[in-house]
């Protein structure tokens, strides 16, 4: 038997290994800290299990929550030491629905939508902002303005 391997053929092979191990589908492992989120969550005696059900309003926010996105937010500089905003690094963020809300898509289409959701959230959040600003209002004023986007990305 004889089998005629064209360049194309190479280059679909290519193509579709390089996306199986391009990491995007590992974008949703909801459960693993990266190291600035470990280091944060270790100083509140926090897991990352813990800390999904704050985010998914599983557990009601307390002090250690705040602590831990206090120390988020500086660590990520979306906030100085001193406590202060920095709403343009928040707006600038490439992982901002991540870090702001856990969510995560594998779509690359839907990761773009994602993205530009929390960008435009953040944005009215800069422009209309909690009367207290902490990292938890923040998060909590992005989280309420963001609007998601249907899942039909035709």
């Amino acid at each position: 038997i004889i089998i005629e391997i064209t360049s194309m053929d190479v280059f679909v092979t290519i193509f579709l290994v390089l996306l199986g191990s391009s990491g995007i589908s590992c974008r949703c492992n909801m459960y693993h800290l990266d190291e600035v989120e470990q280091f944060c969550a270790e100083s509140e005696n926090l897991n990352a299990e813990a800390i999904l059900d704050f985010y998914f309003g599983n557990i009601p926010e307390n002090l250690s929550f705040a602590n831990y996105l206090n120390c988020l937010f500086e660590k990520l500089n979306f906030s100085t030491p001193e406590g202060i905003i920095l709403f343009d690094n928040i707006i600038a963020s490439d992982r901002l629905p991540w870090y702001i809300g856990r969510v995560c898509q594998d779509v690359v289409s839907m990761i773009i939508k994602v993205e530009l959701e929390f960008k435009i959230s953040a944005i009215y959040c800069k422009k209309h902002p909690p009367h207290v600003l902490t990292p938890s209002s923040v998060r909590k004023c992005i989280v309420e303005h963001y609007s998601n986007t249907p899942h039909d990305y035709k």
